[in-house]
């Protein structure tokens, strides 16, 4: 699970499962909207979708971890699936389609976002999902196939904001060649499609789309009056992108596409036009954002990509000649996919040149880090204990029917109120666990309020973090918040210390409870 604020499937709990939490903790939509506008309005910067699929799979499979991997175990199969099926319909070679899906798994940011609860795999997923209807559509367009379309390109849409750069270029490519040829059938299909998208989109439209235009108009004023002035240009945005291909793909892999591509013939090229035109103007509509650019934004560019290098494999294969060069670059590429999954952790790292390892995209170690529920990583790590077993199971026994709340002071990848309030819920505590940090752009707001601060339940501190930026803060203001909100619960008189557990970074948690409870 990824560090963020609040899980990505925590609000659809809140929507599915029944689950209370307390006003510290309850979303602003979910006091405001009935169940209905809530279910499309659960993320006010996010499309729904995703929220939607981990709360249905919750209430109906419980909460443990196993479900979070179910969940990302359907997105991959949906990938796998449609790139098998792209590569047989534009080939008419399911061996294309096959070795296409496997390429794509082991591009670095593809398995790297296999494994964080982020919506880039998702939306590769949909994206995927939805530049197979349109090629089914294209070779039988049919009202069942437009119908496909117009689902498929709806709930890439409602899955990650991105999406739909991916998709719009292709369909209005398709557009203008059946209007030049006066291809009334496939307008008329099209046009249904079109209708279908919308019906499904629609709820969401109505209430969602409000709520996220206002947040992103907050993140803009926030950046404006922090004196974050710069706004990236078409230009910056389309040089970053470009520039960090190699990230994308691993220079490795991005090569052996650079090689299919350029000894592709005309036929695959024509076959092509539409998966390629899917990526090269979803990356320029990428760049008309003034938004920081990052290259997980371009993700779904790895569909052409993939098919392009799968189509010249499989071509190779048919020369002996050839086969022993592509044992080896399958073993470069096998490699390159154990020691980025499975190394330093489960497996010891081989000490290999810098300049080897970035050219097959493995990333450089980290020394003195582990691995922590809720962290981010690019590569496995040893895991130890950062006590949240042991905050639970002290909490345990003294919850009471009394309503109870636990504040998460900290908000790194070790310490975070996302973390607690998944690890709450998995186990079925009746505990709101909350923090007083607001998440910004520029870092996290706190504003001490004496009055919340004594009716908290619980707390948890460590004891040499201090407020500064490495703590993730966002001025002199909220830092100053930061130490009068730990001073007051260790010294007002109001809490009483339960215990304390040292951490593997040197660091200290620091449990308290009310003494009024």
């Amino acid at each position: 699970m990824c560090n963020h604020s609040v899980p990505v499937y925590d609000m659809a709990w809140h929507l599915f499962s029944g689950l209370k939490c307390c006003d510290l903790l309850s979303h602003p939509h979910l006091r405001s909207y009935t169940w209905w506008q809530s279910l499309f309005s659960v993320g006010s910067l996010y499309p729904p979708f995703v929220y939607l699929i981990y709360g249905i799979l919750k209430l109906l499979l419980g909460t443990k971890s196993w479900v979070d991997i179910l969940v990302h175990s359907l997105f991959a199969s949906v990938l796998f699936a449609s790139i098998c099926g792209l590569g047989s319909l534009i080939f008419k070679k399911a061996s294309i389609g096959l070795l296409a899906a496997v390429i794509v798994l082991i591009y670095p940011q593809v398995f790297l976002f296999a494994h964080y609860d982020m919506l880039d795999m998702p939306g590769l997923a949909m994206v995927s999902l939805a530049l197979f209807s349109f090629m089914w559509w294209r070779q039988k367009p049919s009202y069942y196939s437009a119908a496909a379309l117009g689902i498929a390109c709806s709930l890439g849409a409602l899955t990650k904001n991105n999406s739909i750069a991916f998709i719009i270029g292709p369909l209005i490519a398709s557009l203008g060649s059946s209007l030049l040829r006066k291809e009334w059938h496939r307008i008329k299909s099209l046009a249904i499609a079109a209708l279908v998208s919308m019906i499904v989109i629609l709820p969401w439209l109505i209430f969602g789309l409000q709520p996220m235009i206002k947040a992103v108009t907050n993140i803009e004023q926030q950046s404006y009056s922090a004196g974050c002035t710069h706004m990236f240009t078409f230009g910056d945005n389309l040089l970053y992108y470009i520039s960090n291909l190699q990230s994308l793909f691993s220079p490795f892999l991005l090569s052996l596409f650079i090689l299919a591509f350029f000894t592709a013939s005309k036929s695959i090229h024509k076959h092509m036009f539409y998966l390629l035109l899917s990526a090269t103007s979803g990356i320029l509509l990428l760049s008309l954002f003034h938004w920081n650019p990052l290259s997980r934004y371009m993700l779904p560019a790895v569909i052409p990509v993939a098919l392009y290098t799968a189509s010249a494999g499989v071509g190779c294969l048919q020369k002996p000649r050839l086969h022993p060069l592509m044992y080896l670059l399958a073993a470069l590429a096998g490699f390159a996919f154990i020691e980025t999954n499975f190394a330093p952790y489960p497996l010891s790292e081989l000490a290999l040149p810098e300049k080897v390892k970035t050219f097959l995209g493995i990333p450089p170690a980290r020394q003195g880090q582990y691995y922590a529920l809720g962290g981010c990583s690019s590569y496995p790590m040893i895991p130890v204990d950062w006590g949240h077993d042991w905050v639970l199971q002290t909490i345990k026994p003294r919850i009471n029917a009394i309503n109870q709340t636990l504040a998460i002071m900290s908000n790194t990848e070790e310490v975070s109120a996302a973390t607690y309030i998944y690890l709450a819920k998995r186990d079925h505590l009746a505990l709101c666990v909350f923090t007083p940090r607001n998440w910004t752009m520029l870092g996290d707001d706190i504003s001490f309020r004496p009055d919340v601060a004594r009716s908290v339940t619980w707390y948890l501190l460590e004891t040499k973090r201090s407020a500064s930026q490495a703590s993730h803060l966002s001025s002199k203001e909220s830092e100053n918040s930061y130490r009068l909100w730990c001073r007051f619960v260790r010294s007002s008189g109001y809490f009483h210390l339960i215990g304390t557990k040292s951490l593997p970074d040197d660091n200290r948690l620091e449990l308290y409870q009310n003494i009024s409870y």
